[in-house]
């Protein structure tokens, strides 16, 4: 089915696109499906991870201002 979705082209090594491809049939995806999926979890965690940090630095902050 059409899309008006952005698109995405990549250059994967063989083996990355095999694992990928082996990955995608498990879960009973397409290839784009899958990648995009991917894509999707990658910026989940790295946002959840970045809030993390900025926590932990703001955290730091008010120890450091609380001591001084």
């Amino acid at each position: 089915m059409p899309t008006n979705k952005p698109k995405l082209q990549v250059i994967l090594e063989e083996e990355t696109f095999n694992k990928l491809k082996e990955l995608a049939e498990k879960d009973r995806r397409s290839l784009s499906q899958m990648g995009g999926l991917i894509i999707e979890k990658y910026i989940e965690e790295y946002e959840t991870q970045q809030e993390r940090e900025e926590q932990k630095n703001k955290f730091a902050e008010s120890s450091v201002s609380k001591i001084s």
